[in-house]
């Protein structure tokens, strides 16, 4: 059985295959995880941080900040990442319902305009 630790690493391992995270990040994530974050939260900072356009390298450096270590820091970088992916996710289900009723807007307006509705 995949302990919780080694689920956040795959998933990490996912996005950086060369990664080889060691007893420091194991150590940090079990921190985490005893500090009450589960799993899907952890999972959530490490999408958070990849979605960062600062930490994907658009900075005054062009370097990447996606260590393992660094997303697993502490609280306050695990909940600022997952923070970043909660509002990702908020804004393209926003975009995807606006897209919806512009489609069902679209189709009530050729409706009316063949004559199917009065």
């Amino acid at each position: 059985m995949q302990s919780q630790a080694d689920k956040v690493i795959e998933a990490y391992r996912k996005k950086h295959p060369r990664a080889r995270p060691g007893k420091k990040e194991r150590k940090l994530i079990a921190d985490r995880l005893a500090e009450g974050y589960t799993v899907e939260d952890l999972l959530a900072a490490i999408e958070g941080c990849h979605m960062s356009k600062f930490h994907r390298g658009d900075n005054d450096r062009n370097k990447k900040y996606q260590s393992l270590e660094l997303i697993m820091r502490d609280s306050a970088h695990v909940q600022d990442f997952a923070e970043v992916y909660d509002d990702a996710m908020k804004a393209e289900k926003l975009k995807m319902r606006m897209e919806y009723e512009k489609d069902q807007e679209r189709q009530l307006y050729r409706n009316r305009k063949s004559g199917q509705l009065n």
